[in-house]
């Protein structure tokens, strides 16, 4: 879903799956902004503790050619680049998640089978890299979907557990069994940990879709009143435009072609008008067969000859009933005027498009400023 122009499909019939967050590009754009301050700022330490890693555990020059320490320094180097680029706005934060989990999981299973049943040295308990596993696999469900994320953890936990098995079997011995009980209870919560994260990860999406589905109109797929009198308080200040506009002779429509036909003609025009319109411009169903649009940066006489082409593109477009037509009011708005007070005014343009003729677009003044909001009309 793009920032400018909200939108969503028909729900899916037969096999479920989430539905994209028309609750609004706000939201959706509130979450990137939030998931790339959280991996700017995690990327300096992770940085520094990668570099400290390889120091530590690099005794001469040569050790530095050991896997696990060309792993650590290739996770420095991602974090670096990766970092870098989403700093500079060239790559998408979950893509950068994605690259940075990928090396780090690589690191860390190499670190297990090196260690040969994760112990350090004599003293029976595990490996400290056995504490990142819970902030992998954490990771994956905020990197990915939750099936991609669901098996990208299911093979990193077979993998676990393949190593730790593999080197437990190879040195069971009566001494080594609280280290096998440890192992044992270190699989298991990660075990819990993954069924907990796709649990949570599932919740999300039927809520994800539960918004969806209250902010959307099922019939056309665009965002309903509801939305736009949330989305009002977001736009960027300044000028913007309000159009409200109508079918024709509806009414007729349905009820020589029926109500079946009707709709078709409504989703066919929220095609024609989405390919038309710019995707910085807010469209959505207003209610029955009226439409609006929310054309942000852009006074009332600019959006005019946008808003002819769209008038006559509508008319000379044949949809199944033959031609139809729509009548168009447009009216000025500031972040000073209220929502209501703009949509009253592009709908008494629109009656005088319908009193005119049809099929035509008339514009109405910007109003003076007492008609804000929160303060009574003259």
């Amino acid at each position: 879903m793009s920032p400018g122009r909200p939108g969503a499909p028909s729900p899916v019939r037969g096999r479920r799956r989430a539905l994209p967050l028309l609750a609004g590009p706000d939201l959706t754009r509130v979450w990137a902004r939030r998931l790339r301050r959280v991996y700017l700022a995690a990327a300096v330490p992770g940085i520094v503790g990668s570099l400290m890693g390889v120091l530590a555990q690099a005794d001469a020059p040569g050790d530095l050619r050991r896997p696990d320490l060309l792993l650590l320094l290739a996770l420095a180097l991602t974090l670096t680049v990766c970092g870098a680029l989403v700093a500079l706005r060239r790559l998408e934060t979950v893509r950068a998640l994605q690259v940075t989990y990928a090396v780090s999981a690589g690191y860390f299973l190499l670190v297990v089978a090196q260690k040969l049943t994760m112990t350090v040295g004599a003293q029976q308990q595990l490996s400290a890299a056995t504490f990142w596993f819970p902030v992998l696999f954490i990771t994956a469900f905020v990197a990915w979907d939750v099936r991609p994320a669901l098996r990208i953890s299911a093979v990193m936990y077979a993998l676990t557990l393949l190593l730790t098995g593999l080197s437990l079997l190879g040195q069971l011995t009566p001494d080594r069994a609280p280290l096998a009980v440890s192992a044992l209870q270190f699989l298991l919560a990660q075990g819990v940990t993954i069924a907990l994260l796709t649990s949570l990860a599932h919740m999300k999406e039927h809520l994800t879709e539960v918004r969806t589905l209250a902010y959307m109109d099922v019939l056309t797929g665009l965002p309903n009143r509801r939305y736009v009198e949330e989305h009002w308080t977001h736009v960027r200040r300044g000028v913007r435009t309000v159009v409200l506009f109508d079918v024709d002779h509806f009414k007729q429509v349905n009820d020589r072609h029926g109500h079946a036909t009707g709709d078709e003609v409504l989703r066919d025009l929220t095609q024609l008008v989405r390919r038309i319109t710019p995707r910085t411009t807010l469209l959505a169903r207003w209610g029955g067969e009226e439409f609006l649009l929310l054309i942000p940066g852009q006074s009332a006489a600019e959006a005019q000859r946008s808003v002819e082409v769209l008038r006559a593109a509508i008319a000379a477009h044949r949809f199944t009933v033959g031609h139809v037509t729509a009548s168009f009011g447009v009216a000025d708005g500031t972040d000073r005027h209220s929502l209501s007070d703009c949509v009253h005014r592009a709908d008494q343009a629109m009656y005088r498009a319908k009193e005119a003729g049809r099929n035509r677009v008339e514009l109405t003044p910007e109003p003076p400023l007492a008609w804000v909001s929160g303060e009574a009309r003259p």
